[in-house]
């Protein structure tokens, strides 16, 4: 039995940069039922075991010699998912070994693309975006594993996300939605209420200009962070506004009111600002991490770091909750909360076959499934199959929220995906994120930069 609640899915389109993998394909107009389960199996007939055999190895249909195969991953030197999960897959197989292969971070996607035109790319290749899958599936570069979804278990999120064309090029084995951190000793200790799941974006905003007039934040502590990302702003502004945003039609009227909050922030001085932040190479992991600001939001992939030992965290109590909502129509514990997020996947390249190919898609039905959830949840990171045993992992680990509002945000969500499976979308990404430098930094004003910007999907995408 899976514990999240509710999870929906809309499609959004690609307005991330670095920092935040996401993926998903969905309906054109960004439209979803907050009730519904967004993704039906597309093969009922299909048999799906919910509990599978624990003394099997899951090599089952695999009968070649040993295989040994490659995976290509980043920041290896730190310590990362792929090594804990390539570590227990190789522990519960002995004919299967997956072995790592270090991309550089910042040159990952042009670094793979090479390397996958060359014919020298690893075994299995990792989707950080939905336009990997776009480009490399398209291309022709990764196997179809249509089969392999089919099987999945029905409550598996974003199982499908990979779907694209003719063909599905991988399958999730990471799925992260946004979500709101806080600082509970900061509130406290400035009498200001905890975040409690009824939250709009201007809730928020009160919250911070609570927190700076308490007169209890240290000299230099903000009372929220927005990072510099395109996607902390556009991306919200684009799955929660209602009515829904057709996101195709040119009209970028919707962008004002996510801004101009944006931009009160800066100017009331209730985080840091977008040039400070960008000038001042701020991140997220310092900047709550270490107490020097009260709140911030931010993908769930954010609480592997926070509890992890080997970051430079401080002793402090935080908390979870949803983000900020529209309006009041999706907040509180009676309803679901819309959000951003979406999966982080792997597809094989379509040069195996034989053996090798057979023991790819071994890895792919593992990592997707409950084995891959537990090395995930022991991590303190979300997977797309949070079995109640990976849930109760994930929230028991030191340092981890497990109070209701935590379980809440989550468990329940509506999660509008970053990134459409649409070759226009990388054009897309390039008219926000130069309208959010543009805006954020003042060099233009909102109405302007939606001029700019509709003219530019004009000349471009029209």
């Amino acid at each position: 039995m899976q514990t999240r609640k509710t999870l929906a899915i809309l499609a959004v389109a690609a307005l991330a940069v670095a920092g935040l993998t996401a993926c998903g394909n969905g309906d054109d107009n960004g439209g979803g039922a907050e009730t519904v389960d967004p993704t039906p199996d597309p093969n009922p007939d299909v048999a799906v075991d919910p509990d599978p055999d624990p003394d099997s190895d899951g090599s089952e249909g695999f009968t070649g010699d040993p295989v040994t195969l490659t995976w290509s991953g980043w920041d290896l030197a730190r310590g990362t998912e792929f090594q804990d999960l390539t570590e227990a897959f190789n522990a519960q197989h002995d004919n299967i070994t997956i072995e790592l292969v270090d991309y550089p971070n910042a040159e990952w996607i042009v670094a793979m693309t090479a390397d996958l035109a060359a014919g020298t790319a690893p075994d299995l290749i990792t989707l950080r975006n939905i336009t990997d899958a776009v480009t490399w599936g398209g291309a022709g570069q990764l196997h179809d594993v249509s089969d392999i979804v089919a099987g999945l278990d029905p409550d598996t999120a974003m199982r499908d996300v990979y779907v694209i064309g003719d063909g599905t090029w991988g399958v999730p084995f990471r799925a992260d939605h946004w979500v709101l951190y806080y600082n509970i000793d900061m509130f406290e200790a400035a009498g200001v209420d905890l975040p409690d799941g009824t939250w709009t974006w201007d809730d928020y905003h009160d919250a911070a200009v609570a927190l700076r007039d308490s007169g209890t934040l240290d000299t230099g502590v903000s009372p929220a962070y927005q990072h510099n990302w395109p996607s902390t702003v556009s991306a919200f502004a684009h799955v929660q506004t209602l009515p829904r945003v057709d996101l195709w039609s040119g009209d970028m009227n919707w962008l004002a009111p996510y801004y101009e909050r944006a931009l009160a922030r800066d100017a009331e001085r209730l985080q840091p600002n977008f040039g400070a932040v960008t000038t001042g190479s701020l991140h997220h992991l310092a900047e709550f991490g270490q107490q020097r600001v009260a709140m911030t939001y931010m993908g769930t992939w954010f609480m592997a770091q926070l509890i992890d030992p080997e970051q430079n965290v401080d002793d402090f109590r935080w908390g979870l909750a949803p983000v900020p909502q529209f309006d009041n129509s999706t907040t509180g514990l009676n309803n679901v909360p819309t959000t951003v997020g979406g999966p982080t996947g792997v597809g094989i390249n379509v040069n195996l076959s034989g053996d090798e190919l057979a023991a790819a898609r071994v890895f792919l039905t593992w990592v997707v499934g409950p084995e891959g959830a537990m090395v995930l949840a022991n991590r303190g990171q979300t997977a797309p199959l949070m079995t109640d045993a990976a849930m109760t992992a994930l929230t028991s680990a030191p340092g981890m929220p497990n109070d209701e509002l935590a379980l809440f945000a989550l468990g329940t969500r509506t999660v509008g995906l970053e990134n459409l499976p649409d070759e226009r979308s990388s054009i897309l990404t390039q008219i926000f994120g130069d309208f959010h430098t543009e805006v954020m930094s003042g060099s233009t004003s909102i109405e302007r930069g939606v001029e700019n910007a509709e003219r530019r999907f004009v000349e471009e995408l029209g």
